[in-house]
């Protein structure tokens, strides 16, 4: 089984590399995370029905692939189409909304009693932060903030001082993320700006983007160490880090929660709930106690048996959370069947992205390669996540931001959106 998924990894990556060029194109960016998140299935390190699950999930970049046939070559440079006109009111109304996340995160470092008890609480923050959550979210909106910063910037020439603006903006979102306790969050950041650049002003050569994605695996492991012994840490400093010791397991994310699935006795049914879960998770549980349980919670209570006990989750992945909600036939159904939706609405999205990078450039054009490189990124992390903890936050964190920052600029004052 496991050289049927190799077979078929190899023959999906042929079939992009073949017919689209382009190194961030929505299914090079599928496979990538496919070997960051089911490596263990690649490796034959699970059993034969998880590779064969593992190999459903792969075929779905696969029809990704297919989908990208015939799209236009991505410019190699394109200075020539730089607007000229200034767009300061973008850039004002960035660090206004700025104070957003900031205000969020001294929230909830002043909750926890101070800087140390807030990092300390990273392995419970999932009880330890429960009814601030829209303080996370307004954090988490710093990330989005910082890549319309820089596409905005991409649009034409600026000064050094502009720059000095915008890396002092970087910093602050590094520091808010990192404080997060989110891998993701973190590395994700420098992947989003990489290709963000890609598609605004020079093309990013395969050895680019290979270099810098294992570098950025090499410290997200390191980080996941960190995080996990972070109480220790505390204590003995850095030096206490053993190499040997790193974690791992993110090339498991995707399969553990399919074997739990597979393995486990028959379950009751979620029936459609942890998607329902999506519309009411902005409510705070103390004010609906009986809303609906998210994927996550509700695996990690039926089929780990609260194993944490509240403080942490399994996420099913979005296979198992149809299979979760509607048993094997039906679930598998219906993963097939909104996951190639997922697909070609996002290949169509890839193909407007490309045909727009064409026109002249403008902020409007800057938001919209945010928007759709947000988009691409959700829809890859939902390989390994489910419904609510990607499409809410896409919504709340990624595209409410850049709809404000449209919005804001197009009533500023005496300046316009579109050049």
């Amino acid at each position: 089984m496991t050289a049927l998924l190799v077979g078929l990894f190899l023959a999906t990556a042929a079939i992009s590399i073949t017919t689209n060029r382009d190194v961030f194109s929505p299914a090079k960016f599928y496979l990538v995370n496919f070997v960051v998140f089911f490596g263990a299935a690649l490796t034959g390190s699970v059993a034969d029905g998880v590779c064969a699950l593992s190999m459903l999930v792969l075929a779905m970049g696969t029809v990704a692939a297919l989908m990208e046939r015939g799209v236009p070559r991505v410019p190699a440079y394109r200075q020539g189409t730089l607007s000229l006109c200034d767009q300061t009111q973008t850039t004002a109304w960035i660090w206004i909304l700025t104070t957003g996340p900031i205000l969020g995160q001294s929230f909830l470092i002043q909750r926890s009693g101070g800087i140390s008890s807030f990092v300390g609480s990273y392995g419970s923050r999932v009880l330890e932060w429960q009814g601030a959550g829209w303080a996370v979210t307004l954090m988490m909106t710093v990330g989005t903030l910082n890549l319309c910063y820089l596409a905005v910037g991409l649009v034409r020439r600026r000064t050094v001082g502009w720059w000095f603006g915008f890396l002092a903006h970087l910093a602050i979102t590094l520091v808010i993320v990192g404080l997060s306790g989110s891998r993701s969050a973190v590395f994700g950041t420098f992947v989003l700006h990489l290709i963000t650049f890609h598609y605004m002003r020079r093309r990013v050569s395969v050895a680019t983007a290979s270099g810098v994605a294992l570098v950025l695996m090499a410290l997200a492991l390191s980080l996941g160490t960190v995080r996990e012994r972070v109480s220790e840490l505390l204590e003995d400093g850095l030096s206490s880090i053993d190499i040997a010791a790193l974690k791992l397991d993110s090339f498991a994310y995707g399969t553990a929660p399919l074997q739990l699935i597979l393995e486990a006795d028959p379950m009751p049914l979620a029936c459609g709930t942890t998607f329902l879960s999506a519309l009411t998770n902005p409510v705070p549980r103390s004010w609906w106690p009986g809303k609906f349980d998210s994927g996550g919670i509700f695996l990690t209570k039926w089929y780990a048996d609260d194993a944490w006990g509240g403080a942490s989750n399994m996420t099913p992945t979005f296979l198992g959370e149809w299979v979760i909600n509607f048993g094997w036939v039906v679930g598998i159904a219906g993963y097939v069947a909104s996951a190639s939706l997922l697909a070609w609405m996002l290949a169509r999205g890839y193909r407007g992205l490309l045909r727009s990078i064409r026109e002249p450039r403008s902020v409007d054009r800057a938001l919209d390669v945010v928007l759709y490189v947000c988009l691409m990124w959700s829809v890859a992390g939902l390989m390994v996540g489910e419904v609510t903890n990607i499409f809410v936050p896409f919504f709340l964190q990624r595209a409410v931001p850049i709809a404000a920052i449209r919005f804001a600029s197009r009533v500023w004052p005496g300046g316009q959106l579109r050049s």
